[in-house]
């Protein structure tokens, strides 16, 4: 069961907290921010899949 749905496309999740992170992608909020270089993110996961590139990881 998901019954969280996005008011805007109809997609459904089941947790909450997944719904407010999806809506980011409709309102273009990147709340993720690089510390290193400013670049924004709309995932966490992102930021720290690019947080690689300063590390050199």
């Amino acid at each position: 069961e998901k019954p969280y749905e996005c008011n805007q496309c109809g997609e459904a999740f089941v947790y909450h907290s997944h719904l407010q992170i999806h809506k980011t992608m409709h309102t273009g909020e990147k709340p993720f921010q690089c510390n290193q270089c400013d670049k924004a993110f709309v995932y966490n996961n992102h930021l720290l899949v690019h947080k690689r590139i300063h590390t050199g990881e």
